[in-house]
């Protein structure tokens, strides 16, 4: 992701250049959801690194702490 945020960054600098506004217009926001997408990741590797991978696997599979009835039966 931080590839495609340098590139896309060089790309738009070019778009500018040349004032191809609408295919800048584009790449921006394609940026937007690189960056986006980077913060989430960040975001996850942080809550991995401070709850430990097992609790971090355990809310991606059965979301909330509440959500999980222990598989059993009511």
């Amino acid at each position: 992701e931080r590839l495609n945020q340098s590139c896309l960054k060089e790309a738009i600098a070019v778009c500018e250049e040349a004032r191809d506004f609408v295919s800048r217009d584009v790449l921006l926001k394609i940026l937007d959801d690189t960056e986006e997408h980077i913060d989430w990741l960040e975001t996850q590797k942080d809550l991995v690194s401070r709850v430990g991978e097992q609790a971090y696997t355990f809310q991606q599979m059965f979301g909330a702490a509440g959500d999980y009835d222990g598989g059993g039966e009511a």
